[in-house]
């Protein structure tokens, strides 16, 4: 399993998204890092995790290697 480091602004997105009803937590995040159902590459170089929720989520985690 990757070591994951996160972010001041990927925390408070974390409290953002249960205020509007879309409960994550830390090992949910973790999971579609290490598990992802899709790989995508995004802005300089980054990486895309990407993961169903539920029929209507899709989690999508931008990260670094």
């Amino acid at each position: 399993m990757k070591a994951i480091k996160f972010s001041e602004h990927a925390l408070l997105k974390l409290k953002v998204m249960g205020a509007h009803g879309v409960y994550l937590n830390i090992e949910i995040v973790e999971d579609a890092v290490n598990y992802p159902q899709k790989i995508a590459t995004g802005y300089k170089g980054r990486k895309i995790a990407q993961k169903e929720l539920d029929l209507a989520h899709v989690l999508r985690v931008v990260y670094e290697e």
